[in-house]
């Protein structure tokens, strides 16, 4: 048992409150220590509760003596953290109740990638800090407002038509490379899966968190392209399968987007760990 000076312990006793547990690390790998102090109090919440699947039930309220986080941090935190896909919520009952779940895998994927477990402590982030961006819609509860998660916040780049699709310029054309230029344009087949995915990278870059850029697209590489009807396959390689997983599920229609303005025609895309049958989406 900790042993305090006797002042301190008048302090901590006028308090009549009690220490939650706090991972610092975890400020490193979300971004924040506000997102830290909200994740590790659910992980000492986790498995506690009687609720079945491992939901945790709090009211704004609870969190704030909790944590002493206020409602607007609250609400930003949580935003946060469901748009790195770290944080579930679940509304249930009459009169709805908000129920809140870590997706442990998810954090595990987050954790490795700052802390890998083959390195030291002291290797740099490969995920850092960015803006909350909103991934829902807010609704009121508890006297607050609450968010209902509906998929991952993208942003439209500017200039993008109504499809999403973003205009490209024509190909310059000289007398010493027309004919080639207007060929690979024609058939995109002809790209280096190499050169487009640097072309891409910096607009995947700008329609997403950074965060989720860093952690989700960042590791990823284009390994090829391959002409498919009217357009191309593209594969792109993941180095794990929670990514390929993520990409499928949450990603597939920026990635496929962003690669429809680089090459110039309809792109399907497929997502694949090293050396294996790709995943394939839309």
């Amino acid at each position: 048992m900790a042993t305090y000076s006797s002042a301190a312990q008048q302090v901590l006793d006028n308090l009549h409150d009690r220490p939650v547990a706090y991972h610092p690390r975890l400020a490193e790998v979300l971004g924040g220590t506000d997102e830290a102090l909200f994740v590790s109090q659910l992980l000492y919440w986790d498995g506690k509760g009687s609720t079945p699947g491992r939901w945790i039930y709090k009211t704004q309220p609870e969190w704030m003596r909790e944590t002493g986080l206020s409602r607007y941090k609250q609400l930003r935190v949580r935003r946060h953290l469901c748009a790195l896909g770290v944080l579930q919520e679940h509304r249930r009952g009459i009169p709805a109740r908000l129920y809140y779940r870590l997706d442990l895998r998810a954090l595990n994927v987050l954790v490795d990638s700052r802390f890998p477990p083959d390195s030291d402590a002291a290797a740099p982030a490969q995920c850092v800090e960015a803006s909350p961006t909103c991934v829902g819609q807010d609704r009121e509860q508890d006297g607050g407002t609450v968010l209902v998660p509906d998929g991952e916040a993208v942003s439209q780049p500017a200039g993008a038509d109504a499809t999403g699709q973003s205009p490209r310029s024509p190909p310059a054309i000289t007398e010493n490379t027309a004919q080639i230029t207007t060929r690979e344009t024609a058939d995109p087949i002809f790209h280096d899966p190499a050169e487009v995915w640097h072309k891409a990278l910096p607009e995947l870059e700008g329609s997403m968190e950074r965060r989720s850029y860093d952690c989700w697209i960042r590791p990823c590489v284009l390994v090829s392209i391959e002409e498919e009807g009217d357009g191309v396959r593209a594969t792109v390689e993941a180095p794990n399968e929670y990514i390929v997983d993520w990409l499928a599920a949450r990603l597939d229609v920026v990635v496929r987007r962003v690669l429809s303005g680089v090459l110039g025609c309809p792109v399907t895309v497929s997502y694949a760990l090293p050396g294996e049958v790709p995943l394939a989406e839309g």
